[in-house]
């Protein structure tokens, strides 16, 4: 945990962003919490900001820790807490949709970590099932009938 703090606040300073941090370590996942003026930069357009700022973290991580953490999160004034949450509910609202009407349904391109949430959210719903189609940026998680996918 004081690893991921530590080069979180390194990386900021060198990026002449001040920002409080903070975080939490349960097993290899850590949850990185930012809190700062200048949010917006730090997410970037989508998140795309977001994503490569936890790329580049975990990446220094698991080497400074020798593999002991292994998935990392990066909050940015609540931006990610609150994307997740509207991921679940269109997840959950597009698997209604495909439960009522029998046609599967896709959700918008998504990043691997956004469509890992949607999986997650359907995981238990027995009505339906999830996989990922297309390639690159334009992947998408599909959900389909459980019935049908037999």
């Amino acid at each position: 945990m004081g690893v991921v703090e530590e080069l979180a606040r390194g990386l900021l300073k060198r990026m002449g962003v001040n920002a409080t941090v903070s975080a939490v370590q349960t097993g290899s996942n850590v949850v990185l919490r930012l809190e700062c003026d200048d949010a917006g930069l730090l997410i970037g357009r989508r998140g795309e900001t977001l994503e490569a700022l936890e790329h580049v973290l975990l990446r220094m991580a698991s080497r400074k820790s020798a593999g002991k953490i292994r998935d990392l999160s990066v909050d940015v004034a609540g931006y990610r807490s609150r994307r997740d949450d509207q991921l679940r509910e269109e997840a959950l609202a597009l698997a209604e949709r495909v439960e009522r009407s029998g046609r599967r349904a896709m959700t918008e391109p998504l990043p691997a970590a956004e469509r890992r949430v949607v999986h997650r959210a359907l995981a238990d719903r027995a009505g339906v099932t999830t996989h990922v189609a297309g390639n690159g940026n334009a992947r998408r998680v599909i959900i389909l009938p459980a019935s049908k996918n037999g």
